[in-house]
């Protein structure tokens, strides 16, 4: 039992802080640093097994609801969402920005809704594994970001890690007291703690490796004179 509070504990720690130092980053490098189907269908792991659970789960798992920790996280999503659409029309030069803003909120819409509908669609009571595809699609999506941008844009090693660990505990706190009986059970869950875990691995790893290389923050894309100005702003 102490195991399993002190992970959920620490996944939504993690979890936490994964999502204010990407706002932090964003903020610094000008550019938005969730990939764009991640934030529509964001992972709730750790205020998912926390802080955002219905009460008669939390109550299952014992659990005290944090005080605030809805309202830290409705920031972090609103300033998230913010820089996605500040920023974003930057990494799509050859789109306007109207443009931009229609494809940004039609895939941040459509993502949102498939989450609903798969757990729907599978009866997933607490949509536990529609909340683990999605942080294996998100880890997916992050490696692809930094190689899409060649640098560390939007990124760091602290947001890797404090992922990592997050979705590691948990996991951890649900295969040590799963919310239904049937998720113990549930080979899919298994194979996706796993792989989420190897995803997440190797994603610190390629952000490490990239930073060692001295790939640092680069000029996001964007038209060359005075029009478009410095690094591609309009």
């Amino acid at each position: 039992m102490i195991t399993q509070v002190v992970a959920h504990t620490f996944a939504g720690i993690f979890w936490t802080t994964t999502y204010v130092l990407i706002v932090l980053k964003s903020r610094a490098d000008r550019t938005y640093g969730m990939p764009l189907a991640a934030l529509g269908a964001k992972p709730r792991l750790g205020v998912l097994l926390h802080g955002g659970l219905p009460a008669h789960l939390r109550q299952h798992l014992r659990l005290p609801r944090p005080a605030h920790i809805d309202s830290v996280w409705l920031l972090t999503d609103l300033a998230v969402l913010w820089y996605v659409f500040r920023y974003g029309p930057r990494e799509f030069p050859g789109l306007s920005r109207p443009l931009c803003y229609a494809m940004f909120t039609g895939v941040i819409a459509v993502t949102a809704v498939t989450d609903v509908l798969v757990s729907r669609e599978f009866g997933d009571r607490y949509g536990l594994r529609a909340s683990y595809l999605q942080s294996l699609m998100m880890s997916l999506l992050f490696l692809g970001m930094l190689q899409a941008r060649k640098s560390l844009r939007g990124q760091s090693p602290g947001i890797a890690t404090a992922k990592m660990l997050g979705t590691a505990a948990a996991s951890l706190g649900v295969y040590a007291r799963p919310p239904l009986a049937e998720y113990g059970h549930s080979a899919l869950l298994k194979f996706l703690y796993l792989v989420c875990l190897v995803a997440d691995a190797v994603y610190v790893v390629a952000v490490y490796r990239m930073r060692q290389g001295g790939s640092g923050p680069a000029r996001p894309p964007g038209k060359v004179g005075a029009k478009a100005g410095v690094g591609g702003e309009r």
